[in-house]
């Protein structure tokens, strides 16, 4: 079907380009290497500004944690494609990472929170044309979008009630409402 030729060319991750978290709650499951998506999408559509691109839509900053104390950014960016020398409208995408959390010894501060909440909306706006979309349907692998059952004769996954309870997570939950308010 030509609709998917596109998600076709670009579903697949090579095993070099994926990655196993370990630690946290999503110990186990599999990542994709962030640089393979930009070569992908620049081998799919050109050079980053010309073929596609992106612009950050959206940031702002979430204090919550039983002081308030800790904070999230959360950033939503418009990816653009170029097709046969037509710009896509926007592929909304969202993401985020801890900008302060509460750890045993206090209240630590990430300098990479910006840049992952960033990579973080870049992959999601990118899901939309497909791009590493076997790692996100299961088909290969667990990550945090899979139920575990899937995966119990392909894989051990040490931490299996983290698995099941993932979806009680403030921070995802807080990610999916905030998609579904975008352009609100």
């Amino acid at each position: 079907m030509e609709n998917l030729k596109l998600w076709d060319s670009c579903k697949a991750v090579p095993v070099s380009y994926q990655k196993t978290i370990t630690g946290g709650r999503l110990n186990g499951m599999t990542d994709i290497k962030p640089q393979w998506r930009y070569q992908k999408m620049t081998e799919l559509f050109g050079v980053v500004g010309f073929g596609w691109k992106f612009e950050i839509a959206k940031e702002h900053i979430v204090d919550f944690g039983n002081d308030l104390n800790e904070k999230m950014i959360n950033i939503t960016v418009h990816l653009f494609v170029k097709i046969n020398d037509q710009w896509s409208d926007a592929i909304i995408g969202c993401g985020g990472s801890m900008l302060v959390t509460k750890e045993k010894l206090g209240l630590h501060n990430s300098d990479e929170a910006y840049k992952m909440a960033l990579t973080d909306a870049l992959s999601v706006a990118m899901k939309m044309l497909g791009v590493g979309a076997e790692i996100y349907l299961g088909e290969n692998s667990a990550t945090k979008y899979t139920k575990p059952e899937k995966f119990e004769n392909k894989q051990n996954l040490s931490n299996q009630n983290q698995i099941e309870n993932k979806d009680t997570n403030y921070q995802d939950s807080y990610l999916y409402k905030l998609c579904a308010k975008v352009g609100d």
